[in-house]
């Protein structure tokens, strides 16, 4: 679990990080970039990804990060509301439609 939330920080500063440095461009658009860290790739540890309000079941690269609107990282008793599926914590994404 801590693994998970620590590559979470990381994969959110990171993206932090890349949104800061391009609005110093002329194209002020929101980027986001989506890292698949091998740690995530393993099943028994995997967060629960919701996207808008449906389990996401899918890759998480094959998410347009164009249409991100926000994300919204769940752990511990706040993740506890989705069961045994959020034990690993929950990643809430909410994208345009």
């Amino acid at each position: 679990m801590k693994h998970v939330t620590v590559i979470l920080c990381l994969f959110l500063s990171l993206s932090v990080f890349a949104q800061s440095r391009d609005t110093t461009h002329a194209d002020t658009t929101k980027r986001f970039i989506i890292v698949d860290a091998p740690l995530l790739s393993k099943r028994d540890i995997q967060p629960l990804i919701i996207l808008n309000g449906k389990i996401y079941k899918r890759n998480i690269k094959t998410i347009d990060t164009a249409k991100i609107i926000s994300i919204e990282i769940l752990k511990g008793k706040d993740a506890a509301q989705y069961g045994p599926k959020g034990k690993n914590g929950v990643v809430i994404i909410i994208t345009k439609q």
